[in-house]
């Protein structure tokens, strides 16, 4: 058993640390102001040490062309895998915890690496200083190009911009790629705090000493369709712009903020309803200053976002940014809007996360009908050729037996609206009945996220529902 212990993932998945998971920092670096220096604090890093020192090639190190972040360091299923994230401090500390070897239960104590790697947008070609800091030895690329190292002189403590160099940026994205080794890393007794913890600091400045400031992003090379960057994408089930029923009108905003202190450019690709392609029926590219706040008003048809023209639905998805902030850290918002005649009602719609979805089953209790309608959805995590047959099961006090129905195949998302009529049950008054939901077909394995909006009959007011799973198997499933 490794030093730490977590629940279990789904199949596939992989853990990561902790979101904003460091190392402590040192004092220097802490005194030092990240909005005006502009420290480059978002990164992708292998998840464990590689064994090996600094001269020694691991990774293909000038060819490097940067990878989607949950990508396997080297294409190896048994190396490191990467992940991304963002760190609220100019210093960047990894521990003897990225040490451990769970194949013997020891540490990689001696002779090791890790691997970082991000990008930055520069809006023309310039020189440029590298300010660097860092314990032991280094080598820092800037588009597979090796612009400063130190290879020898044995370990050192970190210090604070100790190491300058003249580099060049170029217009557009630039790949850095930086390889941290240690002579020494833990083991966690170790009694030199120097061998503990390691840290490590990059900003860019002019000629003349002046911070530049670049534009942020994780993984902006990832294609739409692509497994990978799960790290740092994030779905968002439902976008509409619709005519509802009694006069209604149906829209979604979208709210995006950045709390970093570098500008941070974001995608976001729109899928409408039975697209399977893989291929966006809209993209928007949006950078936002630090701090910056923009609400997207009708996102669907803001021609500042997606500007679709037309009355349609679907999904969207939003990348290169670290998940937890757009999921959990309040980052992203999207609220539906219903303006009907007896007023404007609303409902927020979360973001998922990768792991959210399921292959199998999910469950939603508490289901309303008769002054009510339930409207049913699916939502595919990989996009490109998904398709999926299910069965629904309405069951619950208020029925004498369960219900079941299947429906399918469908491309891509797909939404059933007031399933209680499609089950045949649409004289049915209650607010305790349960929907069950099974997977019957899914050729390409991919997760799908099941939502259930509630809307009220006389006022168009709606609610949302994420899914729930269940515990064990009532007895009405059983008969």
């Amino acid at each position: 058993m490794g030093p730490t212990a977590s629940a279990p993932l789904p199949p596939g998945a992989r853990p990561g640390p902790a979101p904003g998971w460091t190392v402590p920092v040192p004092e220097a670096a802490v005194m030092q102001d990240l909005d005006e220096e502009q420290f480059i604090t978002h990164w992708v890093y292998t998840n464990n040490v590689v064994p090996g020192g600094i001269n020694d090639d691991l990774i293909g190190e000038d060819a490097f062309q940067g990878l989607c972040s949950a990508s396997n360091i080297i294409g190896d299923p048994d190396a490191p895998w990467t992940y991304p994230n963002y760190w609220a401090s100019p210093t960047i500390g990894i521990s003897y915890y990225f040490a451990w070897n769970e194949e013997d239960c020891t540490y990689f104590a001696t002779n090791s690496s890790v691997y970082f790697y991000t990008w930055v947008r520069s809006s023309t070609t310039q020189q440029v200083r590298a300010v660097l800091g860092a314990s032991d030895f280094f080598k820092l690329w800037i588009n597979r190009t090796l612009v400063m190292s130190r290879t020898s002189g044995g370990a050192a403590p970190y210090v604070l911009d100790q190491y300058q160099q003249t580099a060049t940026l170029t217009q557009g994205w630039n790949l850095l790629l930086f390889k941290h080794s240690y002579p020494q890393l833990g083991p966690p007794d170790d009694p030199n705090p120097d061998n503990l913890s390691k840290y490590f600091s990059l900003r860019f400045t002019t000629p003349g000493g002046a911070p530049v400031h670049l534009v942020a992003a994780f993984d902006p090379m990832c294609a739409f369709s692509n497994e990978d960057g799960i790290y740092s994408r994030v779905i968002v089930p439902s976008i509409a712009h619709l005519a509802g029923s009694g006069g209604s009108q149906w829209r979604t905003d979208t709210l995006l903020y950045n709390g970093t202190h570098m500008t941070w450019n974001f995608e976001l690709d729109y899928f409408r309803e039975g697209n399977s392609s893989g291929t966006p029926d809209a993209v928007a590219r949006v950078d936002l200053e630090p701090y910056e706040t923009r609400n997207f008003a009708d996102a669907l048809r803001n021609a500042g976002l997606f500007g679709v023209a037309g009355d349609q639905k679907g999904y969207f998805e939003v990348r290169r940014q670290y998940y937890w902030h757009l999921t959990y850290g309040g980052w992203l918002q999207n609220k539906v809007y219903n303006q009907a005649p007896a007023g404007s009602f609303g409902m927020q719609v979360p973001a998922r996360y990768a792991w959210d979805g399921t292959t199998y089953s999910a469950v939603f209790y508490g289901l309303r009908n008769g002054a009510y309608r339930t409207n049913f959805g699916l939502v595919p995590l990989q996009n490109q050729g998904a398709t999926a047959r299910v069965r629904l099961t309405l069951f619950g006090p208020d029925l004498a037996a369960p219900v079941s129905g299947e429906f399918g195949p469908f491309d891509g998302m797909w939404q059933r609206n007031n399933i209680f009529e499609a089950l045949g049950v649409g004289g049915l008054n209650t607010s305790t009945t349960s929907l069950y939901i099974q997977i019957l077909d899914n050729p390409t394995a991919t997760y799908w996220y099941p939502y259930v909006a509630l809307n009220d009959n006389g006022t168009s007011d709606p609610t949302f529902f994420t899914h729930g799973r269940l515990g064990a198997w009532p007895p009405e499933l059983n008969e």
